[in-house]
């Protein structure tokens, strides 16, 4: 979409037909059918590494070509001179969020990651194909986000807090609530939890890291936390770091996140996995009822049935 804006707009920009069409044919190429879940042979992946490496450097490229083609007139010579902070939004409805953006300083700069040490902005209301400018030299520039916080509470829970839910994570990293305060409405039944994480064995009948054997649900331990502590305390941005021991050989770190401007509750993990005929998945447990669950993707959506009230409904288990 940016390039067709930068060709509209920005004299001399020529649209990258020919390298969309490459790297586009790479990306279906790797949407084969045993490349994706990890059936294939070993030289298969050295070569899929590289192939997406290639795509991922030329998507990155091909981005930042049609944004300095559009925006070089106002971009400033470093991350570090910057006066503000251009915000480009590429889906087609109006979004608002707190973006981190590495390097960046100025009073305007309530909050710094803890993660990275990246600087926190909030983008207010980027209307869809749109954009939006944040000034960073204003120590009050994000008084429009009402403050997130994070604190223990009498039972050891950390709470996140913003003015759309209160979520608590328990000492073993589980979410033990979730607390819509518009709705004034609890997500997370009584006694239950959620990201709970459960380590299943994948020993199937036939085909090796093809096949998912519909006992496997019966068939898992249930993992806890460690070392849950909070890393970001607001005003911006509220965290919680987890990490789980999934055996003697991997490891999982996790981040819970909640920002001021929204509702979504963020779980960012990164896996160190060694592990042999396992399958890591992890639990939600709701208070809600529907005969489907609905996913997100980019341009639409994916539903799934919630129950087994037909065979084909019971195959649909993976």
């Amino acid at each position: 979409m940016l390039s067709v804006v930068a060709q509209s707009v920005a004299h001399g920009f020529a649209y990258p037909a020919a390298e969309l069409d490459r790297v586009w044919k790479l990306v279906c190429l790797n949407q084969f059918h045993d490349v994706i879940p990890g059936s294939s042979i070993e030289m298969v992946y050295r070569d899929s590494d590289k192939i997406y490496e290639d795509v991922v450097n030329s998507g990155k490229a091909l981005m930042e070509s049609a944004m300095t083609s559009l925006f070089s007139h106002v971009a400033a010579e470093s991350v570090s001179k910057a006066t503000g902070v251009l915000f480009v939004n590429t889906t087609a409805w109006p979004r608002s969020d707190v973006v981190a953006v590495p390097g960046l300083q100025g009073p305007g700069v309530q909050q710094i990651r803890e993660r990275d040490n990246a600087a926190l902005v909030v983008a207010a209301t980027v209307p869809g194909c749109g954009m939006s400018v944040a000034d960073v030299t204003n120590g009050s520039a994000d008084i429009e986000a009402v403050p997130v916080t994070a604190f223990k509470d009498s039972k050891g829970n950390i709470v996140l807090e913003n003015i759309f839910v209160t979520a608590k994570i328990s000492p073993r990293g589980h979410l033990v609530s979730l607390w819509d305060r518009r709705e004034e409405r609890e997500l997370v039944p009584k006694g239950c939890a959620a990201n709970v994480f459960r380590l299943h064995d994948d020993v199937p009948l036939f085909w090796d890291a093809w096949d998912i054997e519909i006992y496997n649900q019966e068939k898992y331990t249930e993992l806890e936390g460690t070392n849950v502590r909070i890393v970001d305390e607001g005003p911006l941005l509220a965290s919680v770091f987890v990490e789980v021991a999934i055996s003697e050989n991997s490891v999982l770190r996790q981040w819970i996140s909640l920002g001021a401007t929204t509702p979504r509750l963020d779980f960012d993990c990164s896996v160190d996995w060694h592990e042999n005929r396992k399958c890591l998945k992890v639990a939600f447990a709701w208070d809600i009822y529907s005969d489907v669950a609905t996913y997100e993707t980019q341009f639409g959506i994916v539903q799934r049935p919630t129950h087994r009230n037909t065979t084909w409904d019971m195959a649909k288990f993976e």
